[in-house]
């Protein structure tokens, strides 16, 4: 008996639910305190070949017209500067196998530095800076001492000998 009082109010204000929403409107209040509060209406089927939305103002097509571009055409080529980069001397250079002694690395460890280096307009080395290192510090300061050793075949711009910067890599251990 207590099912079936329980059945007939669930039943019951299902039914009156729906009384009240096909006879009244149904209010949902908006999120916002000062708004106006939004109606929802019952709506009954929508015969199929009814569309489900048709539009009350007809849109005109638009014509964009594209945008204007500068001109890109070139009119005047300014003649870029010839460049070589400064390459280490082949005939000269300091005995790779000394510093690799001097970088005290344990057996079987690489140490990979690269160095940024300023060549002056005689080949010679101006500065030298560790750009990256997986190596000790020791390791990168030999690095450095060994780039300052070398000597190189200086930059040239249209044919002019230049001060420039490269980089140079130089790698320590048992293969090297």
């Amino acid at each position: 008996m207590r099912r079936g009082v329980i059945a007939c109010l669930v039943v019951g204000g299902h039914a009156l639910l729906g009384v009240m929403l096909r006879w009244n409107d149904v209010r949902v209040a908006a999120s916002a305190g000062s708004s106006t509060p939004i109606y929802a209406e019952w709506i009954e089927e929508i015969p199929p070949d009814e569309p489900l939305f048709v539009p009350n103002v007809e849109v005109p097509e638009l014509q964009v017209p594209p945008p204007e571009l500068p001109d890109v055409s070139v009119t005047h080529v300014v003649d870029a500067p010839n460049l070589e980069s400064p390459r280490i001397d082949p005939n000269w250079g300091p005995d790779a196998r000394e510093f690799t002694r001097r970088a005290a690395l344990p057996a079987g460890k690489k140490a990979t530095i690269m160095l940024m280096v300023a060549i002056g307009i005689d080949g010679t080395v101006i500065s030298a800076r560790v750009v990256r290192s997986n190596g000790t510090e020791i390791a990168n300061a030999v690095a450095i001492e060994y780039a300052r050793e070398t000597r190189w075949i200086p930059g040239m711009v249209d044919g002019k000998p230049s001060p420039m910067e490269t980089s140079l890599t130089v790698v320590f251990g048992d293969s090297a």
